[in-house]
């Protein structure tokens, strides 16, 4: 999953992507670190991180003048597909298909303000191995423009942004509906949820499902775990059927979606605090975190509509 020192990936094909920067905080940031070694990832202070959609070739097999669009879609909204799933050809299935999109992997990558690469680190996805239907992961929608806005978190400690819930490949997710807020004047049927990812300087990530935007797309998250508050805010917009929207079913939330450690999370923010306070390294803190140390999708509560 981690590619330590590696340049990005050449060869991949890329349509505009659009690139999310922030600043790594130089102050808060600097005391929690731990030296970085062979086995983890360390985003160091004062770097930039940037975010990048990576386009899978072929993740799904759509036949010219067979293919219906949307999947799974009720007539009269259905459409036939016009191009196979080749890039960049496949992205003519937009004249069709005005919801068209294909999700597709997120890399964050770590630079010097020189522009020089530090390492990559790819989010969580299906395309990895003993990554499952039910395993948390999270990508973008390409060729979207929409998602992957990088955002510190309040404590300087942890960055955030939006994605969705689904496997490499998936048609038309960014304009479904959530499972909980359903239009039916949509025409894409399928429902995903949005999530919040959050993932700490040593490349840890934690997920947090979010009912809000449907029909559309959450755009950033900002973390506020000041004094324990463990509350995010979030932007973005909804909608992708009738105009005007049905009644209830294009309320974008006021989003501030409270999170619920998991037993190991809270494991984990413990032993961190008492290791940054100990006088001498513990047994425990001396421990490196695996590359795959990821905590499960979050039981938050969705984001409340308003």
């Amino acid at each position: 999953m981690i590619a330590k020192g590696l340049r990005p990936p050449v060869g991949l094909p890329l349509s505009r992507p659009v690139f999310a920067l922030t600043l790594l905080a130089s102050t808060a940031l600097a005391s929690s670190l731990a030296h970085a070694d062979g086995d983890d990832v360390h985003f160091r202070p004062g770097h930039l991180l940037l975010s990048r959609a990576v386009f899978v070739n072929n993740a799904v097999t759509i036949t010219p003048g067979v293919t219906q669009l949307p999947p799974n879609c009720v007539s009269p909204n259905c459409v036939t597909a016009t191009a196979d799933g080749t890039y960049p050809t496949v992205f003519n299935n937009d004249g069709v298909d005005g919801s068209f999109g294909l999700t597709a992997k997120i890399l964050l990558d770590e630079l010097r303000l020189d522009g020089r690469h530090v390492q990559s680190l790819e989010v969580p996805n299906s395309t990895q191995r003993g990554i499952s239907q039910n395993k948390d992961q999270l990508v973008t929608s390409f060729s979207s423009k929409s998602e992957l806005a990088l955002n510190l978190s309040l404590d300087h400690r942890s960055v955030t942004f939006m994605g969705y819930l689904a496997p490499i490949g998936t048609i038309d997710v960014s304009n479904s509906n959530t499972p909980d807020v359903i239009d039916p004047t949509n025409p894409v049927p399928g429902t995903y949820y949005r999530l919040v990812a959050k993932v700490d300087e040593n490349g840890r990530f934690h997920f947090t499902k979010v009912n809000g935007y449907s029909g559309n797309n959450g755009r950033a998250a900002v973390f506020n775990d000041r004094h324990g508050a463990g509350v995010f805010y979030t932007a973005g917009n909804a909608g992708n059927g009738g105009n005007p929207q049905p009644a209830g079913s294009s309320r974008v939330p006021a989003c501030r979606s409270r999170e619920r450690p998991t037993r190991r999370s809270l494991a984990r923010r413990i032993r961190a605090d008492l290791s940054r306070s100990a006088a001498s390294t513990s047994p425990n803190s001396a421990r490196r975190p695996t590359r795959s140390a990821r905590t499960p999708i979050s039981a938050a509560l969705p984001c409340s509509t308003t």
